[in-house]
C-alpha cells in the first residue's frame, strides 16, 4: 500500500473527536432517557390510579342509620346518571346538599353528618359523586367533574322547588366540590367544607411526599406531570379547578372552613391557604388533635353546634 493509501484510510483527527464525542453523549442521555420514561410512567400510572372508579360492596342506606330516606335519580349537568337519597323534615328550616370524600361513594360517616343536620331540622340531600357507589361513571377526578354532579343535585332540587334557603356542606373532596359549586351557584346562601384541600399539585405533591416518601424534589414534579397528565386524559385542566381559586367568589355569602390541625392526609396548611383566599364572612375553625375528617368523632357536640349554628345564622 502506497503512503499516500495508507493517510486515506486513517479518519482525520476530527471525525474521531466528533465520534467520542457523540459516544459520549449517548451513554450519558441513555440513563436519562430511562429516567425520564420512568417518570412518565410512573406519573400515568398514577393518574389512572387517582381516577379510577372506586365502590363500596354495602351501600348504606338511611334506615340503616335510624333517618326517614327516599332513593332518587337525577342527570348530573353533563347528562350522567346519579343516584341518591332525599332526606325530608317536617317543617324544613332548609335544604343542605351533601357532598362526600374521595372514596367509594356515601358511607356510614356521611349519613353521621346528615343525623345532626337533619336531628336540627334541615332536609338534605345525599348523593354518590360520579365513578361512586351506585351513580354512573367511569372515572373519579378529585372535584374537577364532581362539580357537575352537584349541579346537576341543585338543579334536582330547583325543580322538586325545594331550592330556597339551600346549603352546602362536604367533606374532603366534597368540600372541594362545594367550595366550587357555591362560587357558581348564587341559589347556594352559605357552604361549609371539612378537611378540603387547595389544589390539586399541592395535594398530589404531599402525598407523594408522606405516602410513597418520594424526595421533595421529584415529588413535585410527579405531582405536575401526574396533574397534567390528569387533565389531558379526562378533558380539563386541572388547576383550574383548584377551590383556592374559587372560594374567593363565594362572597358576599358566608363560608365555614373546618380542619384538623393533626390531618396528616391533607395539612391543615390547604385550609389557612383557603381561608386567605377566602372574602368576609368567613370562618376558619382548626380543631387541635384531630385527624382528616376526624372533628365530628373528637367533639361530636361542638361540631354538631358549630355547623348547625352556622347554617341557622345564615339560612333561617
Amino acid at each position: 500500500m502506497s503512503h499516500e493509501e495508507q493517510a486515506s484510510s486513517l479518519v482525520p483527527f476530527e471525525s474521531q473527536i466528533a465520534m467520542l464525542f457523540t459516544t459520549l453523549v449517548l451513554a450519558l442521555a441513555a440513563p436519562a432517557l430511562v429516567l425520564a420514561l420512568a417518570v412518565l410512567a410512573f406519573g400515568l400510572y398514577g393518574s389512572l390510579y387517582l381516577t379510577r372508579p372506586l365502590r363500596y360492596a354495602h351501600r348504606v342506606t338511611p334506615a340503616e342509620m335510624g333517618l326517614p330516606g327516599e332513593a332518587v335519580t337525577f342527570p348530573s349537568r353533563d347528562g350522567l346518571p346519579l343516584a341518591g337519597w332525599l332526606i325530608s323534615a317536617e317543617n324544613a328550616k332548609g335544604t343542605i346538599v351533601l357532598g362526600h370524600g374521595y372514596g367509594g361513594g356515601l358511607d356510614e360517616h356521611d349519613f353521621r353528618y346528615a343525623a345532626f343536620l337533619h336531628r336540627h331540622g334541615y332536609r338534605l340531600l345525599l348523593f354518590d359523586f360520579r365513578g361512586q357507589g351506585a351513580s354512573g361513571g367511569s372515572y373519579r377526578s378529585m372535584g374537577a367533574r364532581e362539580q357537575d354532579d352537584m349541579l346537576g343535585a341543585i338543579e334536582f332540587l330547583k325543580t322538586a322547588g325545594l331550592a330556597d334557603r339551600l346549603g352546602a356542606f362536604g367533606v374532603s373532596m366534597g368540600a372541594v366540590v362545594a367550595y366550587i359549586v357555591a362560587a357558581q351557584q348564587p341559589e347556594v346562601r352559605a357552604v361549609a367544607g371539612d378537611s378540603a384541600f387547595a389544589s390539586w399539585q399541592g395535594i398530589i405533591g404531599h402525598g407523594l411526599i408522606a405516602e410513597r416518601g418520594a424526595p421533595p424534589l421529584l415529588a413535585t414534579v410527579l405531582a405536575w406531570l401526574m396533574t397534567r397528565l390528569t387533565g389531558l386524559r379526562l378533558g380539563f385542566r386541572a388547576a383550574q379547578n383548584d377551590p383556592v381559586r374559587f372560594i374567593g367568589r363565594i362572597s358576599p355569602r358566608p363560608v365555614l372552613i373546618i380542619h384538623g390541625a393533626e390531618d396528616r392526609q391533607v395539612p391543615a396548611e390547604h385550609a389557612r391557604q383557603l381561608y386567605a383566599a377566602a372574602a368576609e364572612p368567613k370562618k376558619l375553625w382548626i380543631v387541635p388533635g384531630a385527624g382528616h375528617t376526624g372533628r365530628l368523632a373528637q367533639v361530636p357536640e361542638e361540631y354538631a353546634a358549630r355547623v348547625v349554628g352556622f347554617f341557622d345564622r345564615w339560612l333561617t
